[in-house]
C-alpha cells in the first residue's frame, strides 16, 4: 500500500503515491498484512528488503512496483458493482497476480461534494492501514491506493463523468454485503456464512447466534476505529461486507468511509458540526455527532443493524423503517417497552400463538420471545438509548451481553 523513498539514517520522503509507513531511521519492518493478507510482497530489485536501508524505492505492502497502477485493469464497461449518489464501484483485478480489485469513483459534481467525500475516504483508509498492525484482525476493507482514472483506461464519457481520483481495494469475499443477505437471503444463508447455528427461522423464532455474531464483531469494528480516532458514522448493512472463511477470522469487513471523520483533539478532519450524509435509517436520533459522546453515534446504527438481525420479520428494510417510526414518535427508543407493549396485544388475540402457520404476521411472536429474553434487551436498550449521554459505548455494550468466541482485537 505504501511507496516509501528512503535515504540516508533517519531520512525518510514520501513518494508520489506513499505515505511514510514507520518509524526508525530508515529501517522498516514486513507486517502481518503484508506476509498474510496482502498478494504482493514488499520488493527491491527483484529481492526482499524488509527490515533493510536503502537508497532506492521500497515498497511496503500493496505495490508491486513504483508504477503499480499500470498492472491494474477495471471493468468500465461491464464491471459495475454498485452506483450511489455520490459515485460507482467497479471490480477490476491485478494483471500480474490476478487477484480481484475494487475501485470507486466519485462523480464530478460542480459542488465538489462527492470529491470531498473521497478524499476523506481516502485519508481515513490510509490511517486504517497505517494501524493495521496493532488492531488485529482487520475489520475493513484492504486499501491498496489511488491512482488518476485517466490512468486506468476509463472511456472517454467516464473520464468527464468522474473526478480525476480513483480510489482501489483488494476484493474482499464475493462482494456481497449484509443488506444483500438480510434483504433476499433466508436467515439459514446468512447464518452459514457467518459461522453461527440458527437454523431455518419460523414463527417466535429469534436469530441470536447471528445477532451474536453480528453485533459483536461490528462492536469490536467500531473500538477498532475509535483507537484510530475514526468515526465511521454511516454503519449500516450495505456498508458491512460479508466474508465467508475469511483468512483472519472477521467474517465481517466496514466499507464506506466517505462519511466518516478523525475525532482528534484539535484537528477533526471530515467533520461538520452541521453537516451529515449518513443514511437517516440507521442513524442515532441527535443525526450529528455528539461533542462529548462521539463514539456513541455508530453504537446506535449497530444496534438497528442487530435488531434487523434478531428478528427475522424485520429482513424488509421497508418494515423496519416502520418499527423505526414507532420506536422514535410512540416509545421514545424504550426497546424493553416496545417488546412489551406489542407482546402483550398479541397475547391477548385469539390463536396468537398460531399467526405464523395462518399466515399472520410473525412480528409480534418474535417481539413476545424477545420481551422473554432478558440479556437481549439489557444490550439492545443499552445501545438504543435516545441520548447519547445515557447511550452505551461499543466497550461497554460488549460486557453486557455473551460476545464470547469471536477473534479477540489487539490494540498496541
Amino acid at each position: 500500500m505504501f511507496v516509501v523513498t528512503t535515504g540516508l539514517k533517519g531520512q525518510s520522503r514520501r513518494s508520489g503515491l506513499g505515505r511514510r509507513a514507520g518509524r526508525g531511521g530508515g529501517r522498516w519492518a514486513r507486517t502481518r498484512e503484508c506476509a498474510a493478507l496482502c498478494p504482493f510482497r514488499c520488493v527491491w530489485g527483484g529481492e526482499g528488503v524488509c527490515g533493510r536501508r536503502s537508497t532506492s524505492v521500497m515498497l511496503i505492502p500493496g505495490a508491486l512496483d513504483v508504477n503499480w497502477w499500470r498492472h491494474v485493469q477495471v471493468e468500465w464497461r461491464s464491471g459495475e458493482l454498485a452506483r450511489g449518489n455520490f459515485g460507482a464501484v467497479y471490480v477490476g483485478e491485478h494483471r500480474l497476480s490476478g487477484e480481484p480489485l475494487v475501485v470507486k469513483a466519485a462523480k464530478a459534481a460542480a459542488d465538489g461534494l462527492a470529491q470531498s467525500l473521497l478524499e476523506v475516504e481516502r485519508h481515513v483508509n490510509w490511517k486504517l492501514q497505517d494501524r493495521s498492525e496493532e488492531l488485529q484482525p482487520r475489520r475493513w476493507a484492504m486499501f491498496l491506493g489511488s491512482a488518476r482514472v485517466s490512468s486506468l483506461g476509463a472511456p472517454p464519457e467516464l473520464l468527464d463523468a468522474y473526478a480525476p481520483t480513483v480510489l482501489v481495494w483488494r476484493k474482499e469475499g464475493s462482494g456481497e454485503t449484509l443488506e444483500d443477505y438480510l434483504s433476499s437471503r433466508p436467515c439459514s444463508a446468512l447464518s452459514a456464512a457467518i459461522g453461527a447455528s440458527d437454523a431455518a427461522a419460523h414463527g417466535a423464532s429469534l436469530c441470536r447466534s447471528s445477532f451474536r455474531i453480528v453485533v459483536g464483531e461490528l462492536l469490536h469494528a467500531l473500538t477498532q476505529l475509535q483507537a484510530a480516532g475514526i468515526m465511521h458514522r454511516d454503519v449500516k448493512p450495505r456498508n458491512v461486507l460479508v466474508v465467508p472463511h475469511a483468512e483472519d477470522g472477521a467474517p465481517l469487513k466496514l466499507i464506506d468511509f466517505g462519511s466518516a471523520c478523525e475525532w482528534g483533539p484539535f484537528f477533526k478532519r471530515g467533520y461538520r458540526a452541521d453537516h451529515a450524509t449518513c443514511d437517516p435509517t440507521y442513524a442515532a436520533p441527535e443525526m450529528f455527532l455528539s461533542p462529548f459522546h462521539p463514539d456513541r453515534f455508530d453504537v446506535f446504527s449497530v444496534g438497528l443493524i442487530g435488531l434487523r438481525v434478531l428478528l427475522p420479520a424485520l429482513r424488509s428494510e421497508m418494515r423496519l423503517r416502520e418499527c423505526v417510526t414507532q420506536l422514535r414518535f410512540k416509545y421514545q427508543w424504550d426497546v424493553t417497552r416496545w417488546a412489551c407493549d406489542v407482546a402483550a396485544r398479541a397475547d391477548q388475540q385469539p390463536n396468537a400463538r398460531s399467526a405464523s402457520a395462518l399466515g399472520v404476521d410473525p412480528l409480534p411472536l418474535q417481539l413476545s420471545s424477545l420481551a422473554q429474553d432478558a440479556a437481549l434487551l439489557r444490550v439492545l436498550s443499552a445501545m438504543l438509548r435516545e441520548r447519547p449521554r445515557y447511550r452505551a459505548s461499543a466497550a461497554q455494550a460488549l460486557q453486557l451481553y455473551d460476545f464470547s468466541n469471536l477473534p479477540s482485537t489487539e490494540t498496541a
